[in-house]
C-alpha cells in the first residue's frame, strides 16, 4: 500500500534530525586524510583512516532542561561510500538502511516503511558537511579541541560550531578514544541534546554486502517521498 507523508506521521523516533544524524554517521568517515597541521586537519585525519564502521550504539535524547526524554539502543553498520544499517532493538525496535542510492525507515511496529532518496546536499546535516575537502570543513564550521562537558581522560573532544547561524543544531561534538570515535553529541537550537555512545568497534572490517539491502516486508505501508 503506497501513501503519500500528508496520509501517515513519519516512524516513531524517526523525525527529520535522526535521518540527518544517521547520513552524518555514514559520512563521517569519509573526509580525506590531511596533514595534521590544525585542529580541522587533524580531525579530518582521524575521520578519514575509516572507511568502514561497525558498533554498538546508545542513544539518549536530554530536553533543554536536562531531562532524559529518549532512550535507545541497538547496532550501526556503515561503508562509504553512503551505505549504512541502523537497527535499533529497544525499546522500540527500527531499521534504518542506506545503499547509497536510497534510504529506508522501517517501523515494524506502525508496519510501516519511509523511502526517500538519499541525499548528500541536507545541509542541515552536520556529518554531511564533513564528507568534503578539509577546506569545506574548515568554512562550514568552527572547530575548537576541547570539550563543552568535563575532560575524561584519555578521551580527545573535538567542539564545532556551524558558522552558519540559521543551522538547525548549535553544537556538534565528536569524542575519540584511541584514535576510534567512541561517542557523539548533537545539541539543536532549542536546546534539546540527543547523545550518541559506542563500543564493540569494529573499524575497517569487511561487512556484508546485505546489510545494506532493505526488502520491504509483505502487507506494510509504505510513504514514497
Amino acid at each position: 500500500m503506497f501513501l503519500t507523508t500528508s496520509c501517515l506521521k513519519l516512524p516513531r523516533l524517526i523525525p527529520c534530525l535522526l535521518s540527518r544524524i544517521l547520513l552524518g554517521l555514514c559520512l563521517l568517515i569519509q573526509v580525506p586524510i590531511v596533514s595534521a597541521a590544525t585542529v580541522t586537519s587533524e580531525l579530518s585525519q582521524l575521520l578519514g583512516a575509516n572507511h568502514t564502521f561497525s558498533a554498538y550504539f546508545e542513544q539518549a535524547v536530554y530536553n533543554h532542561q536536562g531531562r532524559n526524554i529518549q532512550e535507545s539502543h541497538g547496532r550501526i553498520w556503515v561503508e562509504r561510500p553512503g551505505r549504512f544499517r541502523w537497527q535499533a532493538t529497544e525499546p522500540y525496535p527500527q531499521i534504518v538502511v542506506s545503499d547509497g542510492d536510497k534510504l529506508w525507515f522501517y517501523d515494524p511496529d506502525l508496519e510501516q516503511v519511509t523511502i526517500r532518496k538519499f541525499d548528500h546536499q541536507l545541509a542541515s546535516m552536520p556529518g554531511l558537511l564533513l564528507s568534503g575537502e578539509v577546506e569545506q570543513l574548515e568554512s562550514s564550521f568552527l572547530v575548537e579541541k576541547g570539550s563543552v562537558a568535563p575532560e575524561i581522560e584519555g578521551i580527545t573532544r573535538y567542539v564545532l560550531t556551524p558558522r552558519n547561524p540559521d543551522n538547525l543544531f548549535s553544537v556538534l561534538e565528536l569524542a575519540f578514544k584511541d584514535r576510534q570515535l567512541v561517542a557523539m553529541q548533537i545539541r539543536d537550537s532549542l536546546g534539546q541534546l540527543t547523545e550518541f555512545r559506542f563500543s564493540d568497534i569494529a573499524v575497517n572490517q569487511p561487512i556484508d554486502a546485505g546489510q545494506f539491502q532493505f526488502v520491504v516486508p509483505e502487507g506494510v505501508d509504505v510513504i514514497q517521498q
